[in-house]
């Protein structure tokens, strides 16, 4: 099957922010007299912010945690690094396949594209979606599929979590996680499926 749109995550699967989200979490909570350890705030992270504050049991109703949390992470933009071996496959799926490149991410749009920019690679995506634009990701791979007429199974899903497996697999995508700068790394190490990529290069072999 030819594949004809691959999409990314960004957070652990692009760029390496896990330290980063998490300091800005605790830094927020902190303010609002709401304290956890890093060890606590690690295990409870979810795929979106706000299931990150009702795993600790946090009730965020008029969004002012949230809203400092993106302001501590806007501090921190300077901080963030790429993955290893980004940019060059990022231009190999774009310009030498010719291949759609999307970025899917549970991150807001204004942080997103700082962050995008701050690791030069805003360029490469022929498409952003960002956390204002879909309820889960699984739905908006399939809506991405029929509006670029194009089945599902010729799309590849690259994220870094556990939980990208399962997007993956309602979305009846292919689906590769990458162990680089992953969320997850600890606990997909251990395993030993054929969709655990080291580091992103890898895809390059697939495609």
């Amino acid at each position: 099957m030819t594949i004809k749109a691959i999409i990314f995550d960004f957070d652990g699967t692009l760029a390496d922010t896990k330290k980063i989200w998490i300091s800005s979490i605790k830094q927020a909570l902190d303010k609002h007299r709401l304290f956890f350890d890093i060890e606590t705030i690690e295990k409870k992270l979810g795929p979106k912010l706000q299931m990150t504050f009702q795993n600790l049991g946090v009730t965020d109703a008029h969004g002012k945690i949230r809203h400092e949390v993106h302001e501590q992470i806007m501090k921190k933009i300077n901080k963030v690094k790429p993955c290893p071996y980004i940019k060059e496959t990022l231009k190999y799926f774009k310009k030498t396949k010719k291949i759609k490149v999307i970025l899917l991410t549970n991150t807001i749009r204004r942080i997103i594209i700082a962050l995008l920019k701050k690791i030069r690679i805003l360029n490469f995506f022929d498409e952003v979606y960002c956390a204002d634009d879909f309820d889960t990701k699984d739905q908006l791979i399939v809506s991405l599929a029929k509006k670029n007429n194009i089945k599902t199974k010729e799309i590849i899903y690259v994220g870094d979590k556990v939980h990208d497996i399962s997007i993956g697999k309602k979305a009846k995508c292919a689906y590769y996680v990458v162990l680089e700068c992953g969320f997850d790394k600890n606990i997909l190490k251990k395993r030993r499926e054929k969709f655990i990529l080291k580091d992103i290069r890898q895809l390059k072999k697939i495609v």
